[in-house]
C-alpha cells in the first residue's frame, strides 16, 4: 500500500515543482507596461488601441506602428497591458496586444481581455518567446496573431506584419459600417 502512496506524493510534488519553476519568470522578471501616449485626433471615427508591455524591441514595434498612422486619420491610443481592464473593446476597429510568453502560454492579462470580448473579432496579438517560433494558443478563432523574438533586426519586419494585419481590419470594418 506504501507504493502506490509515494507513488501519488512523488507525482504530486514533480507536478508542484514544474508549476512553480514555469511560473518563476513572473515573480523574478515581473512584466513592466508601456508609457502611455496617443497619435491623431481621438474624434476620428477610425480607432487602434495598442497596449504592450514594455521592453526596447516592443517599444520599438509600437513607435514603428505610431510611426506609421501619424498623420492619417486614424486614432491610435498606446497603452500598458495593466490597462485594457479599463477599456471598451468597441471603442476600437482593431486592438493589438503586444506581450511575452508567459510560462509557455499567453501573458494572463491578455487572455482575459480578450476571453471577455467572445464577440469582438479585430484582435492582432504579437508574442514575443526565445526563438520567435511560439504562436498563442488563443480559443477566439478571430485573433490574428504573429510571433517573434525579441531581435531589433527584426522590428522593421514585424511591424509591418502587424500594420498590414491592422489594415486588413480597418478596412474590413469601414466596408461593413459604410
Amino acid at each position: 500500500m506504501k507504493d502506490p502512496l509515494i507513488r501519488a506524493v512523488s507525482a504530486l510534488v514533480l507536478f508542484l515543482a514544474i508549476q512553480a519553476g514555469c511560473s518563476m519568470s513572473r515573480i523574478v522578471w515581473p512584466q513592466r507596461d508601456i508609457e502611455g501616449f496617443e497619435v491623431n485626433d481621438p474624434a476620428n471615427e477610425i480607432r487602434v488601441l495598442v497596449a504592450s508591455r514594455e521592453s526596447v524591441f516592443k517599444s520599438a514595434l509600437v513607435k514603428r506602428i505610431q510611426g506609421y498612422y501619424e498623420g492619417r486619420p486614424v486614432y491610435v491610443k498606446c497603452i500598458g497591458i495593466g490597462g485594457l481592464s479599463r477599456e471598451k473593446a468597441a471603442d476600437y476597429s482593431c486592438i493589438v496586444l503586444i506581450s511575452t510568453c508567459i510560462a509557455r502560454g499567453p501573458d494572463p492579462m491578455v487572455l482575459d481581455f480578450i476571453e471577455t470580448h467572445p464577440y469582438y473579432y479585430d484582435f492582432v496579438a504579437l508574442t514575443t518567446s526565445d526563438e520567435g517560433s511560439w504562436k498563442p494558443e488563443i480559443d477566439h478563432k478571430e485573433v490574428d496573431t504573429i510571433s517573434s523574438a525579441s531581435v531589433m533586426a527584426d522590428v522593421d519586419h514585424k511591424s509591418l506584419e502587424a500594420v498590414s494585419l491592422i489594415d486588413k481590419h480597418l478596412k474590413e470594418n469601414i466596408r461593413l459600417f459604410h
